[in-house]
C-alpha cells in the first residue's frame, strides 16, 4: 500500500533518587507553623512527579507541593516525611524509590510567671528607673514581655522597662505591668 508512518519517541528518565530538604535547611517547625519541603530528584530531568505522605498527618500534615502544616502537640514530637516517585507506583514487581523526612514539630513553651526587679521603686519627676522582667521557664518560646502604664501623665515606659516619671505636682503612684507577648498573656506589675 506504500503508506508508511513515522513516530518520534522521546524517553524521559524515571527518578533513580530523591533528596529532601526543609525551607533554609530547616528540620524542625513550631506547632501552629507551616514549613516548604522540597524534593529534588535524581536525574534532574526525570519525567515523574513526587507524591508527599506524612506518617502522622495530626501532628504534620503535607499537601501535594510539599508544604507541612504542623498540628499543635504538647511536648516535641518526630514525625516522619515521605516523598515517593509516582511513576510506577501500583506497578507489581517495580522498584519504588522514595526518600524520608525526619520533621521535629516543636511544642511552644508558654511563661507561666514573671518577676519584676527591683521589689520597690520610687523615681522623683521627669527621672527614669529601669524595670527588669524575668521570665519562667527560661527556655519560653517567646520571652518577650510588653510593657504598659496605667496612667501617662505620671509616668511612661518604654519597651525595654524604662520609667520615666511624669513632672506631677504631689507624690502619686502608677502601675507599669509586663504582659508575656504569647498565648498566655501572663501579667506582673509594679506600683512606681
Amino acid at each position: 500500500s506504500g503508506v508508511v508512518g513515522q513516530l518520534t519517541l522521546t524517553v524521559k528518565p524515571r527518578i533513580q533518587t530523591i533528596t529532601i530538604t526543609g525551607e533554609g535547611g530547616a528540620t524542625a517547625v513550631l506547632e501552629g507553623q507551616a514549613l516548604q519541603l522540597t524534593a529534588a530528584t535524581n536525574p534532574a530531568d526525570a519525567a515523574d512527579t513526587v507524591v508527599w505522605s506524612s506518617a502522622n498527618p495530626t501532628v504534620a500534615a503535607v499537601d501535594e507541593n510539599g508544604l507541612i502544616t504542623a498540628g499543635r502537640v504538647n511536648a516535641d514530637t518526630r514525625v516522619v516525611i515521605t516523598a515517593t516517585a509516582a511513576d510506577l507506583t501500583g506497578v507489581a514487581g517495580a522498584p519504588v524509590v522514595k526518600q524520608t523526612f525526619t520533621l521535629t514539630v516543636k511544642a511552644i513553651v508558654n511563661i507561666t510567671a514573671i518577676t519584676l526587679t527591683p521589689a520597690t521603686v520610687s523615681v522623683i519627676g521627669l527621672n527614669t528607673v529601669k524595670l527588669n522582667a524575668a521570665v519562667s521557664p527560661a527556655a519560653a518560646t517567646y520571652p518577650k514581655v510588653l510593657w504598659t502604664r496605667a496612667n501617662e501623665t505620671v509616668a511612661t515606659v518604654d519597651e525595654n522597662g524604662l520609667v520615666t516619671a511624669g513632672d506631677v505636682d504631689q507624690a502619686t503612684t502608677v502601675a507599669i505591668t509586663a504582659t508575656a507577648d504569647d498565648e498566655n498573656h501572663k501579667t506582673a506589675s509594679r506600683t512606681v
